[in-house]
């Protein structure tokens, strides 16, 4: 696999990992949990930082479509995986969420199974 490919899909398993730390950040601050199902639902289609994450999450739809153009999906798709890394390592930083040393031998793993899968 090219370098340039691989570069693409660690940027683009980054930003859905930032993807999903902006919705943690929605669940945690975004609506207030006493309000009614419906007020909810109204405040969130309202909350300017859940709408930005769902065009970013569109947009990474559309990025995605993209990358599957030229790069094969049983060689793209693996990498996506890197995602979790990106949401646990900052769901540590900003939620103060508990990391493991289990989580990150795991990322090892992860990022040692994809340096097999992107040799040619």
């Amino acid at each position: 696999m090219r370098l340039s490919h691989i570069i693409i899909l660690l940027t683009y398993a980054c930003a859905m990992g930032v993807g999903q730390l902006l919705f943690k950040y929605v669940a945690l601050h975004g609506v207030d949990p006493a309000l009614p199902a419906a007020q909810r639902w109204i405040g969130l289609a309202a909350n300017p930082t859940f709408v930005f994450s769902v065009v970013f999450y569109g947009t990474l739809t559309l990025a995605w479509i993209w990358i599957l153009g030229f790069i094969p999906l049983s060689k793209g798709y693996p990498f996506t995986v890197m995602s979790l890394a990106v949401a646990g390592i900052g769901s540590h930083a900003l939620f103060d969420e508990p990391l493991s040393p289990r989580f990150f031998i795991a990322i090892g793993f992860i990022a040692a199974g994809l340096l097999v899968l992107s040799w040619e």
